[in-house]
């Protein structure tokens, strides 16, 4: 939402920059609906077509590993596994791409005004408690902001205020 924001700001987006976001949203939005996909569409129960999950609805076989205390028989089930709606090398893309696109984000963004906050310590109410989103206090602040001019040095108050 930020990303989006900061395009939606800038005055002048580059060509480049309009693709990296066209392709950053794709993955930002595919990535969690195909994975929701996927897992809202397994049937544990789907190949074997049984739905008690009792041991009848497995095919059961027998693995001998050799391990360095001698041979060990595992229990294993065959024939349960299924395909996904969209395939894995799918979301392994969409998961991998957005990460390297997020990395990517410092070069495609576009540029911006630098932000400029002066902050200002309140001496009448030092010490007290105080709410300083009250319409009141709020305006106080923009009437300080509208005496500082910028210059080639940086923000500076004016002359007599």
């Amino acid at each position: 939402v930020v990303i989006a924001a900061n395009f939606a700001e800038s005055q002048k987006v580059a060509l480049a920059s309009k693709i990296w976001m066209g392709l950053f949203t794709a993955h930002t939005v595919l990535l969690p609906v195909f994975g929701i996909v996927d897992f809202s569409a397994y049937d544990e129960w789907e190949v074997a077509g049984c739905r008690s999950g009792g041991d009848e609805c497995y095919e059961w076989a027998e693995v001998e590993l050799e391990t360095a205390y001698g041979p060990l028989v595992v229990n294993t089930t065959r024939g349960t596994a299924q395909e996904p709606p969209v395939p894995w090398y799918v979301l392994w893309y969409l998961d991998w791409g957005w990460f390297a696109l997020l990395g990517l984000a410092v070069v495609f963004l576009p540029d911006s005004p630098p932000l400029i906050v002066k902050w200002k310590l309140d001496e009448e109410t030092e010490g007290e408690q105080v709410d300083i989103a009250t319409p009141a206090k709020l305006q106080a602040a923009v009437a300080t902001t509208d005496n500082v001019k910028t210059g080639s040095g940086g923000p500076s108050r004016e002359e007599g205020v």
